[in-house]
């Protein structure tokens, strides 16, 4: 490995560090958990539901399926989540019991990326729904700023 890719390898590993010590993969999934149905909340579906917004949220906008943006004290938030199936090395599509999904969440604040996170989901099948649990298992950017403090 050359010198400079040292250096890289170095300031990545010490990002994830700081983003682990900081709390960010959790402050990051809850927060996205939370905001994920402002778009329906807003277009109070159920009725009522429009209530679960907060006031000072503003600019709410679902620009693309499993996405959401919105407005924060001026500042512009916005999550992208994509997940995809995944064949278990002891199941594969077979195994009725489990799903598997790998998972993927990007916090852009003012359209700059500044958190990626990978995550595993499993959820079990059954008759009655069981919804999916998801542990996180990555860090792939992290950028150290203001937007956690406001979160945590």
């Amino acid at each position: 490995m050359t010198d400079d890719a040292k250096v890289i390898y170095a300031e990545v590993e010490t990002r994830k560090r700081r983003a682990q010590e900081l709390g960010a993969p959790k402050v990051v999934w809850e927060l996205f958990e939370h905001v994920r149905h402002y778009p329906s909340y807003l277009r109070n579906d159920p009725p009522g539901y429009d209530r679960f917004v907060p006031s000072a949220i503003a600019a709410v906008e679902e620009p693309a399926k499993d996405n959401v943006s919105f407005v924060y004290e001026s500042v512009k938030y916005s999550f992208a989540w994509s997940a995809k199936s995944v064949d278990s090395l002891f199941g594969g599509k077979d195994d009725v019991e489990t799903v598997r999904e790998d998972g993927r969440l990007v916090l852009g604040v003012n359209d700059e990326r500044v958190f990626e996170l990978v995550l595993r989901g499993e959820q079990a099948v059954s008759d009655e729904y069981v919804p999916a649990t998801w542990e996180p298992r990555g860090i792939e950017a992290f950028v150290e700023g203001p937007w956690l403090v406001a979160k945590r």
